[in-house]
């Protein structure tokens, strides 16, 4: 049995409270909230520094064209309808699922099991998200049906992570799965990936490079020119998270 890690007396408590209500209320409308604010959090801070352009990060822009509001209002519309109709349905609907495979007590896992989880979640979700992705640009009416929403974002922006079919964001989520059947994860671990994950979907999307993100720093991971280039060319660069899988296969 893995010991339990002690986070300190007011953690835990906060997580007795959120955890209190039922499975659905903590594994529906919890999971949503998490991948809610947590797109929330990624997105509109470079939302509000497209608007400004601010000198200081306009130097890391990729494309330093400005896109028009019509441009903006489409992909948030798009966003706007995948959580409104598939996102906060389908973690509604997946919370008996939810709350039979992750456990939510009060023993806590260390930072090195949640670590090593996330880091293997990652791993299981861009290997699939490589597969689809790459079927749904080799074959021509799935591309049209169900990809190209998305690749009409030639010069992709934060809000543009989340504008796709409902279809290919429902994908997305098979990404999550794997993890969830092959270890046992505590619900921290797992809120934790999709928190994480929000964040790497939005920096692939910001049109920024910025030398100081930690993802620009380890070597065998895209980072936001390896998917800019993506949308820019229409083709290759069909990883999310790792470029090395690209190189590889």
């Amino acid at each position: 049995m893995e010991e339990c890690a002690d986070y300190g007396l007011h953690f835990a408590r906060t997580w007795a409270k959120v955890t209190a209500g039922s499975d659905l209320m903590v594994f529906g409308v919890g999971t949503f909230v998490v991948i809610l604010v947590s797109f929330l959090l990624g997105a509109l801070p470079f939302t509000v520094l497209d608007e400004l352009q601010v000198p200081f990060f306009q130097r890391y822009k990729i494309d330093p064209k400005y896109v028009p509001i019509a441009t903006k209002l489409k992909a948030l519309r798009m966003v706007v309808v995948n959580f409104v109709c598939f996102i906060g349905p389908a973690a509604l609907l997946a919370h008996p699922v939810l709350a039979s495979l992750l456990f939510r007590d009060a023993c806590l896992p260390p930072i090195t099991t949640i670590v090593w989880q996330v880091a293997a979640n990652f791993v299981l979700d861009d290997l699939l998200f490589y597969c689809y992705h790459r079927l749904l640009h080799s074959n021509r009416n799935l591309y049209i049906w169900f990809h190209k929403p998305h690749h009409v974002f030639t010069s992709p922006f934060a809000l543009t992570s989340h504008a796709t079919h409902p279809v290919e964001m429902a994908l997305q989520s098979v990404g999550s799965l794997p993890g969830l059947l092959l270890f046992k994860q505590h619900l921290l671990t797992w809120w934790i990936w999709l928190c994480v994950r929000q964040w790497q979907g939005v920096d692939d999307h910001t049109g920024y490079s910025l030398p100081f993100s930690p993802i620009e720093w380890i070597p065998f991971l895209g980072g936001s020119e390896f998917h800019h280039d993506h949308h820019h060319i229409n083709t290759g660069n069909f990883a999310s998270v790792f470029s090395v899988i690209d190189r590889a296969v």
